[in-house]
């Protein structure tokens, strides 16, 4: 048997693409840095909304005879 799963949680969406991009920042020029968190963070989440719609929605299927999960596009 399969079901879906719809998760909803707008701050974990962004807040986890801020850490990714500030993970990998490196100490340079403040503004130069700000330009470009900005746009890894666009890039990043163009790339995460293939999977969560508005920002906030995901929806995993659970397939019960398989003992699988995925994450099912927008």
């Amino acid at each position: 048997m399969k079901f879906t799963i719809i998760m909803k949680n707008p701050d974990s969406f962004e807040d986890s693409i801020l850490r990714a991009v500030e993970s990998v920042m490196i100490e340079d020029n403040l503004e130069e840095r700000l330009d470009l968190k900005a746009l890894k963070y666009e890039e990043l989440k163009k790339i995460a909304s293939k999977w969560f719609e508005y920002d906030e929605y995901v929806r995993i299927e659970i397939d019960s005879e398989a003992k699988t999960a995925k994450v099912l596009e927008v």
